[in-house]
């Protein structure tokens, strides 16, 4: 009996953190772990070729919400703690100066790193 095939690949790169078409671990023991809802998407069903596909649920904006303040933080901490005193090495000593080159950097590094990723998930699929 042979397989159908999809078209698109059942597992990529990021398969474990947006979708999964395993059971969700929400056990930690035998304690439930509250937070669980915020790391995944909740409402997973299974789609054409069994590849999973997502329904809205209301506990979806908890997800979006984390992912928001986890985000936020990265940016703030790598403009201040990282790249500002990077720019003070380079002479940069006016506050918009600081504030543009911690911007443009964060961009670059964000870019950088979520570009080589896609990249490498659809170059290696499996």
């Amino acid at each position: 009996m042979s397989r159908l095939r999809c078209a698109i690949p059942s597992h990529h790169l990021f398969s474990s953190h947006t979708i999964s078409p395993t059971p969700r671990l929400t056990h930690l023991g035998t304690r439930k772990v509250p937070w669980c809802v915020c790391l995944r998407l909740s409402f997973v069903q299974n789609g054409i070729c069994l590849l999973p596909y997502l329904r809205h649920d209301s506990k979806d904006i908890l997800f979006i919400l984390y992912y928001v303040i986890v985000w936020s933080f990265v940016r703030q901490f790598l403009t201040i703690h990282v790249l500002h005193p990077i720019a003070l090495k380079f002479g940069l000593r006016k506050r918009a100066k600081l504030d543009r080159f911690g911007e443009q950097g964060y961009a670059l590094i964000y870019f950088s790193l979520f570009g080589s990723l896609g990249i490498v998930s659809f170059a290696f699929p499996d």
